[in-house]
């Protein structure tokens, strides 16, 4: 994705952190590792984030896959101090979620698949206005 789509998307992720209910951290991952887009707290490292993430959800995958469980709709990890989910947003990205202690999971997985859905959209339209723009 261009930088200035990552930009917009980063806004717009920052945009979702302020509504939320409890979130703390969203980001967008491709499949490669690479950070597409995120609205991350002070002192979390994208990198790192993304490696986890990603490596959380392959395996997640994996063993869903091996254990006859279809597709993998979602991982959840919850700590002490609060929760990270990773939702696939198609074959070539995750959204990424870390959401705080005292956060309610079903409002928050509401609020991620909502997420998911509207994302999935706008890439959508960007892909179509990209495809139409190259025909002009």
């Amino acid at each position: 994705m261009p930088r200035l789509r990552n930009d917009w998307l980063a806004k717009h992720l920052q945009t979702l952190l302020q509504a939320s209910t409890g979130l703390d951290a969203l980001a967008i991952i491709s499949l490669d590792g690479i950070e597409i887009a995120s609205a991350l707290p002070q002192g979390v490292n994208a990198g790192r984030l993304s490696a986890m993430a990603l490596a959380a959800f392959t395996l997640s995958e994996q063993i869903a896959t091996e254990l006859k469980r279809h597709k993998l709709e979602e991982v959840y990890i919850r700590g002490k101090h609060g929760f990270i989910v990773v939702i696939p947003l198609d074959k070539q990205t995750i959204l990424v979620a870390m959401a705080r202690e005292n956060a309610r999971l079903g409002l928050v997985l509401l609020e991620l698949h909502r997420t998911a859905k509207n994302l999935l959209k706008i890439k959508k339209e960007g892909q179509a206005q990209s495809s139409a723009s190259k025909f002009q």
